[in-house]
């Protein structure tokens, strides 16, 4: 765990911690605390353990190491989400071969015992598999994303709500599309407005990037899809959101002409639901694009991701535009003409934009990487 202050840098890290194999997998702050989540052991060996740590937020070190066995953890998403005094991590675990089963915690933000767990999914919908890619916390609720699948075999995108103070099954939304494979990916949480995206089949297998707003409560309250994307080559689908008061915005990657993968964002009015704008792009034209990340901010929304800028070598990207669509910026990672140069996900705040995620150096050997751009 590493600490950095957005103008200066560098400020703190904490012990190293042995992962075996593992990986960290989230973070979230919550007033004085910082909490880590992941995985111990090698990811498909059965053995992981998924873990939550949390740190006194100014470096004064570890205050809660919590643990629990999750079979084949490693293979699916896990992570931690915190507003206030809410603290929610999510996890996934194998009861059979592809049949996989996702649950969310709650665990005080004060001293980071557990409190509570709940299934994704309700015992009278009668799933035969679910789970969880992303979650966010609102209020006393948290908004829960992935599938769910039923007996006929259909994945449902599917976005639920619980309690996150008792993790209590609130309400839910959902669709199967015309294809067996449906999934919401990512989520976000603004005011009254929740915006969802990941994507949906049709009967050929084609898959379109789906994204959508959901009203939770009081007049109007429902799910509206905002589109169905698609590059025209059936092959599509956002990985990332993002909800301000005025618009949500959703991010992914698609196949579009010559075969390239690109990356794409789209912008829509959070209240009326009409799309506003747009962009697609592949930065060498050489395809293998990958957006990672999105976040909103008062000075414009701001993309993270990575893209071909050679045969086999990839360039970290950071996109900034602003809310009418127009691009600010866009900064490069890439200082050894190395592969794997990835931006993996990005952060606005109103001193400072930051995004994380690796590079290689002459040596060829990977390294972690931080980088703050000015909004």
């Amino acid at each position: 765990m590493r600490a950095y202050d957005a103008k200066k840098g560098y400020s703190w890290s904490s012990d190293l911690f042995y992962l075996k194999g593992g990986r960290t997998t989230g973070m979230a702050v919550s007033g004085s605390t910082v909490f880590v989540a992941g995985y111990y052991g090698v990811a498909g060996s059965g053995e992981e353990e998924v873990f939550l740590r949390s740190y006194d937020a100014k470096g004064k070190g570890l205050k809660v190491d919590s643990y629990t066995g999750a079979p084949m953890a490693g293979l699916y998403p896990n992570g931690v989400k915190a507003l206030g005094s809410k603290v929610v991590a999510f996890s996934n675990y194998e009861s059979a071969p592809g049949v996989v089963w996702g649950s969310i915690a709650g665990f005080s933000a004060k001293t980071g015992a557990y409190l509570w767990e709940a299934d994704y999914g309700e015992s009278w919908q009668n799933l035969i598999s679910s789970q969880v890619n992303d979650i966010t916390v609102s209020g006393s609720s948290v908004a829960v994303v992935g599938y769910q699948q039923t007996a006929d075999g259909y994945k449902w995108f599917n976005v639920s709500l619980y309690s996150a103070v008792n993790g209590s099954f609130g309400s839910a939304w959902g669709a199967r599309g015309n294809g067996v494979g449906n999934e919401a990916l990512a989520v976000s949480w603004t005011g009254s407005i929740i915006g969802a995206a990941g994507y949906v089949t049709d009967g050929s297998g084609n898959r379109y990037a789906r994204a959508v707003r959901i009203i939770a409560k009081g007049k109007g309250a429902g799910m509206t899809i905002l589109e169905d994307f698609d590059l025209g080559y059936g092959e599509n689908r956002f990985t990332t959101v993002a909800v301000d008061k005025s618009q949500v915005y959703a991010g992914g990657q698609g196949i579009g002409d010559g075969g390239r993968q690109m990356s794409f964002i789209r912008a829509y009015d959070a209240k009326t639901t009409d799309f506003l704008w747009g962009d697609t792009f592949d930065l060498a034209g050489l395809g293998g694009s990958v957006t990672t990340g999105l976040a909103a901010a008062k000075a414009g929304v701001y993309m993270a991701g990575y893209s071909l800028s050679a045969p086999g070598v990839t360039d970290w990207f950071t996109m900034a535009y602003n809310l009418g669509g127009g691009v600010k910026w866009r900064q490069d990672l890439n200082p050894f003409n190395q592969d794997t140069n990835k931006a993996l996900g990005v952060a606005a705040a109103s001193s400072a934009i930051v995004a994380v995620g690796q590079y290689k150096n002459n040596d060829g050997k990977l390294k972690g990487a931080v980088q703050a751009y000015a909004p």
